[in-house]
């Protein structure tokens, strides 16, 4: 999950003036006509048979982007337990590598890899579970390749880092040389299509599936105005340095050169960004933006279950940070154009225990125990399993939830109307560049979510490409092949012993 807020954060009016700027600046809104960006995270943990859900939904003809997660970026020798500061990744604090302890000689170069080369790269996939609907080999990222023949109008690029793979961007991105060499690493791995591993041996080359990079660092170091120190507020034990946000956008402009030069053309260069000044207060966002095809704002988060009051996740109007302040940060205050924003919204929502209403019925804000995230096909789930239970509308803040009174339980979540408010208000208003999804398999089984932002962004329907059949097996007994029981003693033996054998040719995607 992406965490893009804390709460007790400085004010609206406090955090403008941290950036320069005044909260009442003159919006800089581009009318960027029809929205035509609909960016959906697919993961590489999830269940196996996402792509071919894609595609059997219907969703993949009209998807325009996938953002496959996630790409790990971390010095090359060290597993990801040894290089992960995250607090849900298993080893934390036995064994861990601090970033401050970083030697290059031990440890190796800071490199692009993938977090789960079995699963990316190696897993059989059942014709059940199969795009294809046959039996393939070549892990998820086939799947990707299978997906994409089907559906050209389909972008995929690796997403980088992630709240839980960020550690090392910093140091990564610290020289010209750090640069290159992560840079480099990249290209070899994602474009060229090259991996192997001393476990699994070389992967069959994978180019030709992804067209650039998301580079998802969360988040560049914020730098104290008056001591000039770099400050983490990831809260992840992330490598800082105060000169992050010249270098991210120093690896945005390298990372498009070379990837242009390995595609022979032009490449996607995108970037998953926050959504407060929280952790965005570490960003040159009008720099950065020369760089980036768009900035995915991570709308979401706003409020969650780190807090012990209830609150909307992603609420579009909230008294301490919500989703339209979020684009008035880069539009208003950074002057980015919306072209070049995607506003992200969540599949999911954060829900807390033992709340009660005050004596005005307010239960946004009352003291209570934070629960967990529930994705939107448990809380469809839950509404189906509890007829007293419905979908409620807070006008004030422009969000859904539900109130299970009998369990004092408060769930926040985007339902249709969220959604189709969202688009309107902000994506179609505002001209902005689209919509991104996190992410895919939080949505119900007919995709209800993902066909809500189709259908209020009016996306052209792209017809699906069928794949080459596979040739039929060659019947012995047909006319004109040879009558291979015509001789019982089979075919000569050649005196090396080896017997020969027919060779069908098979799809290999």
């Amino acid at each position: 999950m992406k965490l893009t807020f804390r709460r007790g954060m400085a004010s609206v009016a406090t955090a403008a003036l941290t950036l320069g700027v005044a909260v009442t600046a003159t919006p800089a809104f581009a009318d960027n006509g029809d929205s035509d960006e609909f960016v959906m995270y697919v993961t590489n943990w999830g269940e196996m048979d996402t792509v071919k859900r894609l595609h059997d939904s219907q969703v993949a003809n009209y998807v325009t982007t996938i953002n496959y997660a996630f790409g790990d970026v971390a010095p090359r020798d060290l597993t990801r337990e040894e290089a992960s500061g995250h607090p849900d990744i298993p080893g934390s604090g036995t064994g861990l590598v601090d970033w401050e302890d970083y030697d290059e000689a031990e440890h190796g170069p800071i490199i692009c890899k993938p977090t789960d080369p079995e699963v990316d790269f190696f897993r059989e996939f059942s014709a059940d579970e199969s795009v294809s609907g046959r039996a393939e080999t070549g892990g998820l990222v086939n799947q990707l390749a299978l997906l994409k023949q089907m559906h050209p109008q389909i972008k995929v690029v690796p997403s980088l880092g992630g709240a839980t793979l960020s550690k090392w961007f910093s140091l990564a991105s610290l020289t010209e040389e750090s640069r290159a060499t992560l840079i480099d690493s990249c290209v070899d791995l994602w474009i060229n299509g090259n991996y192997a591993d001393d476990e699994n041996g070389a992967a069959e080359n994978f180019a030709g599936v992804f067209d650039g990079v998301d580079i998802d660092w969360e988040f560049p170091a914020f730098v104290d105005p008056d001591t000039g120190e770099p400050e983490d507020r990831s809260g992840n034990d992330l490598s800082i340095d105060a000169n992050d946000a010249e270098n991210y956008n120093l690896l945005a402009a390298e990372f498009r050169v070379a990837l242009e030069d390995a595609l022979g053309g032009p490449a996607l260069v995108t970037a998953a960004t926050p959504s407060s000044p929280w952790t965005g207060d570490g960003y040159d966002f009008p720099g950065l933006g020369e760089h980036l095809d768009w900035f995915s704002v991570m709308a979401y988060d706003l409020h969650g279950t780190w807090e012990g009051a209830a609150g909307n996740g992603a609420g579009i109007l909230d008294p301490e940070w919500g989703v339209e302040q979020s684009v008035q940060m880069y539009q208003s205050w950074n002057g980015i154009d919306g072209s070049k924003i995607v506003l992200g919204v969540p599949f999911y929502g954060p829900a807390w225990g033992d709340v009660q209403p005050d004596d005005d019925g307010n239960l946004v804000g009352q003291p209570a125990t934070p629960l967990q995230n529930f994705n939107w096909n448990q809380i469809v789930a839950l509404l189906a399993a509890d007829d007293n239970l419905e979908i409620e509308w807070d006008n004030e803040y422009q969000a859904a939830y539900i109130y299970d009174a009998a369990n004092e339980t408060y769930y926040s979540f985007d339902d249709e109307r969220a959604l189709r408010t969202k688009i309107q208000d902000l994506v179609r208003e505002l001209g902005l560049r689209g919509v991104m999804a996190w992410e895919f398999d939080s949505d119900t089984a007919d995709a209800q979510l993902s066909h809500v932002v189709i259908d209020e962004l009016g996306l052209p329907h792209v017809a699906t490409v069928p794949l080459p059949a596979l040739p039929e097996p060659v019947d012995p007994e047909e006319p004109g092949d040879p009558d291979v029981s015509a001789d019982p003693e089979g075919p000569e033996v050649p005196a090396d012993g080896a017997r020969p054998v027919r060779q069908n040719p098979s799809f290999t995607g």
